[in-house]
């Protein structure tokens, strides 16, 4: 009993022992999953921490900017109050003075035709009247370089620029939901007035007014603003519809859309039209330098994608005009995307030679579509001054070339329509003359009928005038005979038909001509007889050739 008593002390010991060690183990890796959500835990509450220390230090900062701006407006509330006195005082003694001025110009005749031009337009946008300044400007047009210099200054000394240049608007819009003539000119001067009143470059800067100046407009002007440019786009829309153009921006003309973003940034009613609508106006008449210039007030920091926009729809000479008005350049390479535009202009061209299989017009379409591009390129490279980053001497050669080639396809085209009546499509002369060709029932194919050729004689008979005897002489009393061995008939003259005009024909080398009632005797082998000459009557040839078949 004791030997078995030992047996199985001896056989639980190690059992025991492997027990304690599995859960010694066990308790191990407890302990180790403990002290891993430990370490999580603390990662996680100190990042907490950080993040909580940094938005208490930019919550922070933000009261203090906060502070600091709001101290600001208070000081400028208060300089602003201050100020009402003087700004008043200032104000009725501008009123007075521009009144009395406006007495002035109202009571002085019309300038002399001798007058400056300058001293002109003072005095019509002293008249405050848009339409004696559209007529004015549409008078003067040929000075249109000149009229845009005068015309900021003679805008900043009217009345009321603000509410002239909103009334022209207003006039330019009546007319187009008219339709009336003479539209296009009065978008031409309307266009100048805004551009003149709110200049490109001051919009861009944030500037408002002609002189460069932040400005608040008087309520009612601002208002005025408004409703002409809800009712600009509302007819604008109308006429999209009208013309199939469907989307919205449609209805406008290239330099109508840039006067009606002016108009939308100089009153500062950007808000009053969705970003959208701005961007089809923008992508549509990209083509306008000045668009680039406004669409940085437009959009902002969103310049960058409305570019990706244009180099994806293959108008990279677009995008570098923007790109630069942006300042973009470096993201933007000018030279990357000049080369990409004259590559795909020229696949393009060799797209259009293959599908036309190298025909004339193909030729010619191919060629106009290959200058458009190296003159847009030539431009954009000479505007920003960028000749040293990418030469276009090469391409000047080649628009020279090209050039060419159109001038004497055109001097050919003038010529051949010179000798012809008309122009046709390749160099080579019309089957039959252009005289036959007028006859209202044209010959057959090959075959030419023969024609009777009305002499002027045959038309204004003469009556026979015989010569006197020439038994002086020694000769015999008669006359001379037209030919050897002929005897002559007179023909008798052709009726004209009534009521029409007698057609003359006009004779072709080879045709046979038929004789009117002549006939022949053998040459040389018949007495000579000397009869009466009658000069009306028709002479046939001494030899008649038979007709032919060309």
């Amino acid at each position: 009993m004791t030997t078995t008593t030992k047996t199985t002390s001896t056989t639980e010991i190690p059992q025991k022992i492997e027990s304690f060690f599995s859960n010694l183990e066990e308790q191990k890796t407890l302990f180790t999953n403990y002290t891993d959500s430990y370490k999580t835990l603390i990662d996680h509450f100190t990042n907490l921490q950080n993040s909580l220390q940094l938005k208490s230090q930019t919550l922070d900062s933000k009261f203090q900017t906060l502070d600091s701006s709001f101290n600001q407006s208070l000081d400028s509330l208060q300089r602003r109050e201050d100020s009402i006195p003087n700004l008043l005082d200032s104000l009725s003694s501008t009123i007075e003075s521009r009144k009395n001025v406006a007495l002035i110009e109202a009571s002085k005749a019309i300038p002399e035709e001798s007058a400056p031009l300058s001293e002109k337009l003072r005095w019509v946008c002293g008249r405050m009247d848009p339409c004696l300044l559209v007529k004015f400007l549409l008078v003067k047009r040929r000075e249109a370089s000149t009229l845009r210099l005068k015309m900021t200054e003679a805008l900043s000394e009217c009345v009321d620029a603000e509410r002239f240049v909103v009334d022209a608007v207003r006039d330019f819009v009546e007319m187009k939901r008219e339709k009336r003539v003479g539209m296009t000119d009065f978008r031409w001067a309307c266009s100048m007035a805004v551009g003149s009143m709110f200049p490109p470059e001051n919009l861009k800067e944030g500037k408002v007014g002609s002189a460069g100046l932040s400005r608040v407009f008087a309520k009612k002007v601002v208002e005025r603003a408004e409703a002409v440019l809800r009712e600009w786009k509302k007819v604008a829309d109308n006429e999209a519809v009208e013309c199939g153009g469907g989307g919205q921006g449609c209805g406008m003309w290239h330099s109508e859309a840039a006067m009606f973003i002016e108009v939308v940034l100089g009153f500062g009613l950007k808000e009053m039209f969705e970003e959208e609508f701005y961007k089809k106006l923008i992508v549509q008449f990209c083509g306008r330098r000045v668009m680039a210039k406004l669409a940085i007030p437009l959009f902002g920091d969103k310049i960058a994608d409305l570019i990706e926009e244009f180099v994806k729809d293959g108008k990279e000479v677009e995008a570098i005009y923007f790109a630069f008005e942006a300042g973009l350049t470096d993201r933007f390479q000018p030279v990357s995307l000049l080369k990409t535009s004259l590559q795909k202009s020229k696949k393009k061209s060799a797209d259009i030679l293959g599908k036309g299989h190298n025909s004339p017009a193909a030729t010619d379409e191919a060629d106009s579509v290959e200058m458009m591009t190296i003159k847009s390129i030539i431009k954009c490279v000479e505007d920003h001054n960028i000749e040293e980053q990418f030469p276009v001497e090469t391409l000047r050669k080649r628009l020279a070339v090209l050039e060419k080639a159109k001038a004497d396809k055109k001097g050919m085209t003038v010529r051949y329509s010179k000798r012809t009546g008309g122009v046709r499509p390749s160099a080579q002369p019309p089957f039959r003359p252009a005289k036959i060709q007028k006859h209202s029932k044209p010959y057959p194919t090959f075959t030419r009928p023969k024609r009777d050729r009305v002499s002027t004689a045959q038309l204004h008979p003469v009556p026979a005038y015989p010569y006197p005897s020439q038994s002086t002489y020694g000769v015999g009393a008669s006359t001379y005979a037209p030919s050897y061995g002929v005897s002559h008939i007179p023909a008798p003259a052709l009726p004209a038909p009534t009521g029409q005009m007698t057609q003359q024909h006009y004779g072709i080398p080879g045709e046979s001509v038929p004789s009117s009632g002549a006939t022949l005797t053998s040459s040389y082998g018949s007495d000579l007889s000397y009869v009466s000459y009658d000069y009306g009557a028709n002479v046939a040839p001494a030899y008649q050739p038979p007709s032919y078949t060309q």
